[in-house]
């Protein structure tokens, strides 16, 4: 509910989602893993230990969002915290990440730069995106394009700032402050209009060099 009152809200998209959106849960279920499946009839799976776990469920929701409205190909199969040699569509998944934060931080939820997932009952891991600092987490690299938590960490930096309540309250550690609709026309204006690679573009030197 948090969540598609947060993409009802003026600053995204101003109205309720309208593609169905089923959530499924078993408590029996061997699979402990979350995921998200698009297509005709969209879905969440929540893992069978992960139904206390509020930003694994907003993660998954911010994959919603992203297949909705945004033009996402993400390749989706297993992938590891601080992995930075995953494929490059999966900035996805730190996407999905910085969307689900933003859901909790709309809504003035304490920590929402915290990601924490549990088995039910004891600490599975978590980490916080503001500082890229391990909580309860083995993160082997902070950094790369294809690094879910660096995109996570880059995309929060954007639009975060002083008056966001995560572990030091009253300061930011960059001046960038952006509202999040800027995020948003990114998402849904310029991505969906992108039909080709694009390649870097080269203007000559007044010496005769190639420049990028």
């Amino acid at each position: 509910m948090d969540a598609s009152q947060f993409v009802a809200s003026p600053h995204v998209r101003g109205a309720f989602p309208t593609a169905g959106l089923t959530m499924i849960w078993r408590e029996t279920h061997s699979r402990t893993g979350s995921f998200y499946q698009a297509g005709g009839a969209r879905y969440i799976y929540v893992g069978s230990t992960a139904c206390w776990d509020d930003t694994v469920i907003t993660h998954e929701y911010g994959h919603y969002v992203d297949s909705l409205y945004s033009k996402s190909d993400s390749p989706g199969g297993s992938h590891f915290i601080g992995d930075d040699n995953q494929d490059i569509r999966s900035r996805g998944r730190g996407l999905a990440t910085f969307l689900g934060s933003s859901i909790r931080r709309s809504r003035a939820y304490a920590r929402p730069d915290i990601y924490v997932s549990t088995d039910g009952s004891r600490l599975s891991f978590s980490y916080d995106i503001e500082t890229v600092a391990e909580g309860k987490a083995i993160i082997a690299s902070r950094t790369g394009s294809t690094n879910e938590v660096a995109v996570t960490a880059a995309l929060w930096d954007i639009t975060d700032g002083p008056s966001t309540p995560d572990g030091v309250p009253g300061r930011d550690d960059d001046p960038l402050e952006r509202p999040f609709q800027d995020v948003w026309r990114v998402l849904t204006s310029y991505l969906p209009s992108v039909t080709e690679p694009r390649s870097a573009s080269r203007t000559s030197g007044t010496d005769g060099s190639r420049r990028r």
